[in-house]
C-alpha cells in the first residue's frame, strides 16, 4: 500500500468495516476476540435507516470453498468473460468495489462473519486518525454517537465474558449505567463455564 497513488490510498482510507457474528456465546469467539473470554459481547439490530442508505453496506461473508473458489465471483467473471467473447466489449460490475470487502478464504469460515461496510464522505463526519495496536500503524476512525440516528444499529443485549473479572459488580454497575442513560439494554452473563 505505500506505493499505491495518493488517491488509491485515499480510497482505502475511506472504508471502515465493523466485524460481526452469528455466534453469540462461542467459546472460539471468546477466546479471539472477546479479550480472551474478559470482554463482552454486543448484540445488535438493525434499524429501518439501514435500507434507505448508501453510506451503509451490511451483509453476510462469503467463504471461498475448501479449493480458494468464489462460486459468486466465478459467476461474475463467466458474464464478463462470455459479453467479452460475443460482444467485443469489455462490462464493470459498479458495486463489486463495495461487495468485494465480504469475500474471505475458506479457513475463516468458523467465524460465520457479517460485516458492516461505511463509506465515508468528507461531509459526513470528522475523520480522525489512532495508532492501531499491536503493530503501532496509524489508521484513520470515525465515531458514532449512539444516541442519534445516524449509525444503522442499536445495541439490544450486553453479554459479559465467561472470565469477566467482577461480573456481579460488573453487572450490576452496567445496569446502573444503562438505566441512567435510559437506552433499555439487556445485560447478560455467557453460560460458558467451562472456559480455561
Amino acid at each position: 500500500p505505500w506505493d499505491m497513488p495518493p488517491q488509491s490510498r485515499a480510497a482505502i482510507n475511506r472504508r471502515f468495516i465493523m466485524s460481526c457474528t452469528i455466534l453469540p456465546d462461542d467459546l472460539m469467539q471468546w477466546r479471539l476476540y472477546g479479550e480472551d473470554g474478559k470482554g463482552s459481547c454486543l448484540k445488535l439490530q438493525t434499524k429501518k435507516m439501514l435500507s434507505i442508505t448508501q453510506k451503509f453496506y451490511l451483509g453476510r461473508v462469503k467463504y471461498a470453498d475448501n479449493k480458494g473458489r468464489h462460486p459468486e465471483l466465478l459467476f461474475l467473471k463467466s458474464i464478463i468473460n462470455e459479453i467479452r467473447k460475443t460482444l467485443l466489449f469489455d462490462i464493470k460490475f459498479i458495486l463489486l468495489y463495495v461487495w468485494r470487502h465480504f469475500f474471505k478464504p475458506h479457513d475463516y469460515d468458523y467465524e460465520k462473519e457479517i460485516r458492516l461496510l461505511y463509506i465515508h464522505q468528507k461531509t459526513d463526519r470528522e475523520k480522525k486518525w489512532i495508532i492501531g495496536e499491536p503493530y503501532s500503524i496509524v489508521n484513520p476512525m470515525v465515531i458514532f454517537d449512539l444516541s442519534k440516528n445516524e449509525f444503522p444499529l442499536k445495541i439490544t443485549e450486553v453479554m459479559l465474558g465467561p472470565k469477566r473479572l467482577e461480573r456481579d459488580l460488573n453487572k450490576s454497575q452496567l445496569e446502573q449505567l444503562i438505566s441512567e442513560k435510559k437506552r433499555g439494554i439487556d445485560v447478560t452473563e455467557s453460560v460458558k463455564n467451562v472456559y480455561r
